[in-house]
């Protein structure tokens, strides 16, 4: 079969609308989740992924999906995307980039009328960032059962709205039944938010692992005195290690 390329020009048409969402500068992206202008550009999103003939659905995490069909729809599908949600002052590919050409390679593979084995889905996740409600990757970590629903809709941002009425306002409060269950690999392109690449001027680089987080609440109990004339023997203090 003859290799087919991305439209370039295409894939960048796309960036223009989407830069034109919530800009901030030149460079710069403001589109929190569940916002009105992540809502904007959900629904344009959706009208490109439905123009394409795809099947989309929503789960109750907010999660968009598109599907194209294989040769073999019994078999799990190749799942690939990323995030349209950005930071309080984001980058213009940060997540979008996996989003955007995951559409891309659809529309070449639709316009060759090329089959494939397996379905493919690509996915948006729901606020991946996490600037608006914490902590992120809620929408990956709900089709993880990382998170419950109990847990994310309860959940509110600086100003008191909660991510289960936020998503019943901008419309995108899916049903369970539509979360992926099943995926035979998952591939995202990100852009590399490092100098690493650049500095060995290469192009394109393998992720073979990542950083582990662990969050930890500790808590040191002192009680306060005087600082000069309180005897040592008589303090607690709450950040003092007794010399022995």
């Amino acid at each position: 079969m003859e290799k087919q390329y991305i439209n370039l020009d295409r894939l960048m048409k796309t960036f223009e609308i989407s830069n034109s969402i919530g800009k901030v500068s030149d460079t710069g992206i403001s589109r929190l989740a569940l916002s009105n202008e992540d809502k904007i550009m959900r629904d344009i999103f959706t009208s490109w992924l439905h123009a394409e003939g795809l099947d989309v659905r929503v789960d109750d995490f907010g999660n968009i999906y598109g599907r194209r069909e294989g040769m073999r729809n019994d078999l799990d599908p190749v799942v690939t995307g990323s995030h349209l949600d950005t930071q309080v002052y984001g980058g213009r590919y940060d997540g979008i980039l996996g989003v955007l050409s995951a559409l891309e390679m659809i529309k070449v593979l639709n316009e060759n009328n090329i089959q494939t084995l397996r379905p493919i889905e690509i996915v948006n996740f729901t606020n991946e960032e996490g600037v608006r409600f914490a902590p992120g990757a809620l929408g990956s970590g709900s089709i993880t059962n990382v998170f419950t629903k109990e847990f994310a809709y309860q959940i509110k941002d600086k100003d008191g709205y909660s991510f289960g009425d936020e998503l019943k306002r901008i419309g995108y409060l899916g049903d369970k039944k539509n979360r992926l269950t099943k995926a035979h690999s998952y591939v995202e392109l990100h852009i590399e938010q490092a100098p690493v690449l650049e500095d060995q001027n290469k192009s394109i680089g393998i992720v073979t692992g990542d950083r582990g987080t662990d969050w930890l609440e500790i808590t040191i109990n002192g009680a306060t005195n005087h600082s000069t004339s309180t005897p040592m023997s008589r303090r607690k203090d709450a950040l003092f290690r007794q010399q022995r």
